[in-house]
């Protein structure tokens, strides 16, 4: 169950990463939309995020909060970071591909062995059969190509 979590949540993760990290920048460089209010009172010098009581007050500029070249930095850093995101996606994409054709190769070679094996326990049936019906004058030969058999089968088949 783990396992299954673990991957959902890396293909969530993988699908989405621009989709996150755009909005992450975004929401980082984006400039407050407050403004800035200079008001004059009884000669005293007060700034405020609300307009003057007496409407008299002057509406500041906002510095930009963010100069060009942040903003230029913050692509190039997404990029990069997109281009990891890739890099990364398309190296987990051809460990996947190693393993599957990894998995068919096991495959393949659990084939051929089960083929082998039934092919050695039939000719070892045989030459037993053989042995049983062999003339007492080949009884003795018939007996050790059965017993020969029988090794060979055990030495391919037989686990250890």
């Amino acid at each position: 169950m783990t396992a299954l979590c673990d991957s959902t949540a890396r293909t969530f993760f993988k699908r989405h990463m621009t989709k996150i990290l755009g909005f992450i920048i975004a929401l980082c460089l984006s400039a407050p939309a407050a403004a800035v209010f200079k008001c004059v009172q009884n000669g005293k010098i007060t700034y405020s995020d609300q307009a003057c009581p007496d409407g008299q007050g002057k509406l500041m500029p906002l510095p930009p909060t963010t100069s060009a070249d942040a903003m230029q930095q913050a692509s190039q850093r997404a990029q990069e970071e997109k281009r990891a995101v890739e890099k990364f996606e398309k190296q987990e994409q051809h460990d996947a591909l190693l393993a599957q054709k990894s998995r068919l190769q096991l495959a393949k070679t659990a084939a051929a062995h089960q083929r082998l094996c039934a092919t050695l326990a039939q000719q070892h049936k045989w030459r037993e059969e053989d042995a049983r019906h062999a003339a007492p004058r080949s009884a003795a030969k018939a007996r050790r190509n059965a017993q020969r058999a029988a090794e060979k089968y055990a030495a391919q088949c037989q686990p250890t």
